[in-house]
This record gives structure tokens, C-alpha cells and sequence, in this order.
């Protein structure tokens, strides 16, 4: 089974659930990400990954297109703005929205970066777990 997150920028989001799936399916998921318009993955995502050993340093930035999207069995987007994009996905593939709000848009009062890339990371992993037990 072919995995695809997609967010906007697949800087952060995506790029943490990739880290995520790829850390906790078997061999039987192959997972990647993409954006719209993919810029390089986030410094502090790379860091806050790897607080809990998981390196996504060397993940690739994808731009989403006709052909990532015919390889993807599941497309899980993860922002608001990727969402109507999803009307022109193909029929072939099952689609899923998760409203994961982009972590810098966090940072407010108290809540450091660091923080709410944190609760974004952790976020994460219950959706995922909790697709990945509804799959099996």
C-alpha cells in the first residue's frame, strides 16, 4: 500500500507524518509526502522529530502532482488550504482530510516554537496509529 500525506508547503506537517507512518507501519506501507509548493523541511521539524529518535532530516521535498498521486492508494492532506485540491484527485484513490493547524500559527501567549511543533509531532502520531490500526 502506497502512503501520501500532502500540506502546503510539505515543509513540516507532511514531512512529520511521513517520519510518523514510515516509523510505525511495517513493510507493507510505503509512505511519502508532498506540497503544493515544496520548500526545504523545517529545521525545528527535523529537531523535534528527532527528540523522540525519528530523523526525517533526509526526507525529500515533492511537489504534488498527476504523478505522485497515481502511485498513492491513500492521500491523507493536512491543511485547509490543500483540502480542495482534493476534488481533482483520482477515483483510484482513497482520500482522507486531517485539520492539522500549521504549528507556527501556535506560537502565541506562552506557547514556544519548540512547544508547538511538539504538540503538532504528537498530534500526529495518535491520527496515525489510529489509521494505521483501521487499515489493518
Amino acid at each position: 500500500m502506497n502512503l501520501l500525506f500532502v500540506c502546503a508547503s510539505n515543509s513540516v506537517r507532511s514531512q512529520m507524518a511521513e517520519g510518523w507512518a514510515r516509523h510505525l507501519s511495517d513493510d507493507s506501507i510505503e509512505v511519502r509526502s508532498a506540497g503544493l509548493q515544496p520548500f526545504m523541511v523545517h529545521p525545528v521539524a527535523v529537531m523535534t522529530m528527532k527528540e523522540i529518535g525519528i530523523d526525517i532530516s533526509h526526507q525529500m521535498n515533492r511537489r504534488l502532482d498527476d504523478q505522485i498521486l497515481k502511485w498513492a492508494d491513500y492521500v491523507i492532506t493536512l491543511s485547509e488550504t490543500v483540502k480542495p485540491y482534493s476534488a481533482y484527485f483520482p477515483d483510484t484513490v482513497k482520500y482522507d482530510h486531517w485539520s492539522i493547524p500549521n504549528p507556527d500559527t501556535l506560537v502565541v501567549g506562552d506557547m514556544t516554537q519548540p512547544q508547538a511543533y511538539a504538540q503538532t509531532r504528537d498530534k500526529l502520531k495518535t491520527r496515525i496509529e489510529n489509521f494505521l490500526q483501521s487499515i489493518r
